[in-house]
């Protein structure tokens, strides 16, 4: 593990993309892989394009993380995972906000306000996101309770939280197994070990 540390504007992008493609020419039987922002694949890809002598990427690969997911799952046989996208996630939400409407204390009416499924997309992303557990929503819950609001809320979006991953436990079966997006790394951490492509490359970030 190697770092390139400097301050912004000194030339450490530069560096690495001269290096990558050195290296890359000196050695076209080795992979290298440079790991980037999903907003930024295409225009790093032009700028290796354009510094490289024979303005081809060859043996680079500029993929974001989530490429490189797929990319691993795809090596490794793992073809049955399938993607809440948005509007899945809305759906399955608005169900199980109706569904457990009955044990909320402050949502149960909140499903007919416009924006309210919006806000527990984002929230229930965040949660997935951070890997938070709904022990640690019951520690905060208890750690709240002199703050009834504040307390009330959070047991609300547990038992959301709770019941979404639920639902989405349900409607997957032996053919798809369906995840969130903010699930797709935590994923690959669990499988990335096996992967010849990582094993057989050199990273950049």
């Amino acid at each position: 593990l190697r770092f390139i540390l400097g301050p912004s504007g000194s030339g450490k992008t530069r560096y690495i993309y001269e290096e990558l493609i050195k290296r890359a020419e000196e050695n076209p039987d080795k992979n290298y892989i440079i790991v980037v922002p999903e907003q930024f694949t295409m225009a790093v890809q032009k700028d290796i394009v354009t510094l490289h002598p024979r303005h081809g990427v060859m043996n680079i690969d500029i993929v974001s993380f989530n490429r490189l997911a797929f990319r691993i799952f795809e090596e490794l046989g793992i073809n049955r995972l399938s993607i809440l996208d948005d509007t899945g996630k809305t759906l399955v939400l608005r169900h199980v906000i109706e569904d457990k409407k009955k044990e909320l204390k402050l949502f149960k009416d909140k499903l007919k306000y416009f924006g309210f499924v919006e806000e527990m997309k984002s929230s229930i992303s965040e949660l997935y996101q951070y890997g938070i557990s709904s022990e640690q929503l019951e520690k905060a819950i208890e750690d709240t309770k002199d703050h009834k609001t504040t307390s009330m809320k959070l047991y609300d979006i547990k038992i959301i939280y709770e019941a979404f991953k639920e639902e989405v436990k349900s409607i997957s079966d032996e053919n798809n197994t369906y995840i969130t997006k903010e699930e797709v790394l935590s994923k690959l951490c669990e499988v990335i070990g096996s992967s010849k492509i990582v094993k057989d490359s050199i990273i950049y970030l």
